[in-house]
C-alpha cells in the first residue's frame, strides 16, 4: 500500500492543468469594470443616470411649479400701467344692469288729509344697461397708488323692462322735501313766506309735495321751479367786480350774466334723481395698486384728493377706511370680514361670509353687509357717529343728510326695510315683507383670486312725511318713512369672457405642473430605455 506523498504534493490522479489563455472565467460577462464595456453600453448607462435625474426632477417640479406659476400670476395682478390686470380693471369686460322699481303712491289725497296711511304699488323694473370706463388714470411716481374717475353711460332696455320710461308715476317732490329739511328749524313766518314765494310763480310744475312725472323725467330731469329759485339765490350774490368777468370758473358755480338771474318758463333749472350721472366723469378716488404687497390692492386712500369724507359726529367716522368695492384683492377668507368703503354714503360697511354659491361651475363666497349696518346705536354702538341728535332713527334707516350730503331729504335703507324695525313697514300699506335672498345686498367672490362673479347692490330710498310747519302736511296724523324708489344694480353671473379668464386662472398652475411632470418623466424613461433593453437582453442570454 502506497503512502500518500508528503509536503502538500498531490497524487497523480488529482493532477490539474493550467487553463488556456483563450479561455475566460464564467463570471467575466458580469464584470463591473467600465473599461470592458462597449461604447453603446457606456452610453446606455449614462442615459439611465440622466433619466433618473429627469424623473426626480419631475417629481420635485410637481411640488414647486404650481406655486411658482401662481406667484407669477399674482405679480401680474398688480395694477401696472399697460398690464393685463390693469387693462381689464380700466375697461371692465362686463355691462352691469341697473334695475329701478318705484313705489307709486296711490292715495295721495286721503294720506295728506290724514284719513289713511299711505298706500303704494310697486312697479318695475325699469332696466338700464351700463357701460363703465375708468378715466383720467394717473399713477404716483413709485406706482404704489393710482388715481381715477368713473365714466358711466346708461342705456334704457325696453326688452328687459316691465314697462316703458314714458310711464307716469306719482313721486315725492325731492327738491321740496329738501327745502323742508333745510328750513325745519326756521320760524313759522319764514316757512309761510317760502310757501307764498313758491306759489307766486305762475308757471312751474313742482309746487306740490307729490308730482306726476314720467319715469324718464324723474330719473334724468324735468324743469324745476324750486331748483331755479335755488339757482337764483346763488346768482343774486354774484360779485360786482370786473375781475370776475374774466374768470370762467365762476360760471360753474351758478354765477352768470344778469339775464340768467331771472326765472322764466324757458330757462328753468333741471332736477332728476340721477341727473348728472349719465355720461359724466365722477368720483375721483385713489387706491393702492398692490405693488410690494398684493393684499393692499384696492385699499381706498383718497376721495377727490382728500383722506377724509363726511361731517359725522366722530372724527374716526370721517376717515376713508376700507377697500374700493370694484377693486378687490386675492385670498378671501370666509372667517374674516370685508371692509368696503362707499363714497356715495361717506362711510364704510362691513361684509361677512353668508354662504357658498356656485356660478357656472365656479365656487364663490357670498359676502353681505352685517345685519346691524343700519341699526340704531342703542342696539349697535358702532353706529353712534351716524346719529347727531338725542333721539336716533329706528333701526333699518341711514340718514345721509346729516353727515354726507347736507340737507338731503333722502333716507336710505335696505329694500322693503330688510333688517329694519317692523314698524317701518307697518306704517305703509302695500309693502311686502322683505325676502333676504331677493332683497339682500351681496357680492359673490371667487376666493382664491378675488374676482367678483356676481353682485347685487340693493338699496331703497325714502322720504320722511310728518307735520313740519308747512300747510301741505297739517293734517298728517303720523310720522311715516315713505319709500319711493328701490335700486338693484350689478351682474347676475359671469359672462363668457370672465368664464374664460377664470378657467385660465384656476387651471394654469395645475396644467403647467402636470405638463412639466409628464415631460420630465417621459424624458427620463426615454433616456433609460437603452439600458433597460441591454439589461433585458443580458437576462435572456443567461437563460
Amino acid at each position: 500500500m502506497k503512502k500518500p506523498e508528503q509536503n502538500g504534493s498531490t497524487p497523480s490522479i488529482y493532477k490539474y492543468k493550467l487553463a488556456s489563455q483563450n479561455e475566460k472565467p464564467a463570471f467575466h460577462e458580469y464584470s463591473l469594470d467600465k473599461s470592458e464595456r462597449t461604447c453603446c453600453e457606456k452610453c446606455a448607462l449614462s442615459g439611465c443616470v440622466l433619466g433618473i435625474i429627469f424623473i426626480i426632477g419631475g417629481i420635485v417640479s410637481a411640488f414647486l411649479v404650481k406655486p411658482f406659476v401662481n406667484n407669477k400670476i399674482i405679480d401680474n395682478l398688480v395694477l401696472m400701467d399697460g398690464g393685463q390686470a390693469f387693462l381689464g380693471w380700466k375697461d371692465p369686460p362686463v355691462h352691469p344692469v341697473m334695475e329701478v322699481f318705484f313705489f307709486n303712491l296711490t292715495n295721495e289725497e286721503a294720506f295728506l288729509q290724514g284719513r289713511e296711511k299711505p298706500k303704494v304699488n310697486k312697479i318695475g323694473p325699469y332696466v338700464y344697461v351700463e357701460n363703465i370706463h375708468k378715466v383720467n388714470v394717473t399713477f404716483d411716481e413709485e406706482e404704489n397708488t393710482v388715481t381715477f374717475s368713473d365714466n358711466k353711460t346708461y342705456f334704457f332696455s325696453p326688452s328687459l323692462s316691465n314697462g316703458h320710461d314714458s310711464d307716469v308715476i306719482l313721486m315725492p317732490n325731492i327738491p321740496l322735501f329738501g327745502a323742508f329739511r333745510k328750513m325745519e328749524n326756521e320760524e313759522p313766518e319764514a316757512k309761510s313766506i317760502f310757501e307764498s314765494l313758491l306759489n307766486s310763480y305762475e308757471f312751474g310744475r313742482d309746487k306740490a309735495p307729490f308730482l306726476s312725472l314720467t319715469v324718464k323725467e324723474f330719473l334724468w330731469g324735468y324743469p324745476s321751479i324750486l331748483m331755479s329759485m335755488n339757482h337764483l339765490s346763488t346768482c343774486s350774490h354774484k360779485p360786482k367786480d370786473d375781475y370776475y368777468e374774466d374768470e370762467d370758473e365762476w360760471g360753474d358755480m351758478g354765477w352768470g350774466h344778469d339775464n340768467e338771474c331771472k326765472i322764466t318758463p324757458e330757462n328753468q333749472q333741471q332736477f332728476g334723481f340721477y341727473i348728472g350721472f349719465n355720461q359724466t366723469v365722477l368720483n375721483e378716488r385713489t387706491v393702492m395698486t398692490g405693488k410690494g404687497n398684493i393684499s393692499t390692492k384696492g385699499v381706498l386712500t383718497k376721495f377727490q384728493g382728500k383722506s377724509t369724507l363726511g361731517s359725522w359726529s366722530e372724527d374716526h367716522c370721517n376717515m376713508i377706511d376700507g377697500q374700493d368695492p370694484g377693486t378687490l384683492t386675492i385670498g378671501l377668507d370666509k372667517k374674516e370680514e370685508l371692509n368696503l368703503y362707499f363714497t356715495n354714503m361717506c362711510r364704510n360697511m362691513k361684509f361677512h361670509y353668508r354662504k357658498t354659491v356656485e356660478h357656472s361651475g365656479f365656487e364663490t363666497y357670498r359676502f353681505a353687509p352685517i345685519d346691524e349696518t343700519f341699526h340704531n346705536p342703542q342696539y349697535y354702538p358702532d353706529n353712534s357717529c351716524f346719529c347727531h341728535s338725542r333721539v336716533c332713527l329706528p333701526s333699518g334707516l341711514f340718514d345721509i343728510g346729516i353727515g354726507c350730503k347736507q340737507h338731503s331729504p333722502v333716507y336710505m335703507s335696505w329694500p322693503h326695510f330688510l333688517h329694519g324695525d317692523p314698524m317701518l313697514r307697518d306704517d305703509v300699506e302695500g309693502l311686502d315683507a322683505p325676502n333676504r335672498d331677493d332683497h339682500e345686498f351681496y357680492m359673490d367672490i371667487q376666493p382664491e383670486w378675488g374676482t367678483t362673479l356676481a353682485a347685487h347692490a340693493a338699496f331703497q330710498f325714502n322720504v320722511l312725511v310728518r307735520r313740519n310747519g308747512f300747510s301741505w302736511f297739517d293734517k298728517v296724523q303720523k310720522r311715516v318713512m315713505l319709500p319711493f324708489l328701490m335700486l338693484e344694480e350689478g351682474i347676475p353671473g359671469p359672462n363668457e369672457i370672465i368664464k374664460e379668464k377664470m378657467n385660465l386662472l384656476l387651471t394654469i398652475g395645475e396644467n403647467v405642473k402636470n405638463i412639466t411632470f409628464l415631460i420630465a418623466v417621459s424624458l427620463g424613461f426615454l433616456c433609460m430605455l437603452p439600458e433597460i433593453c441591454l439589461w433585458v437582453k443580458s437576462c435572456c442570454q443567461k437563460k
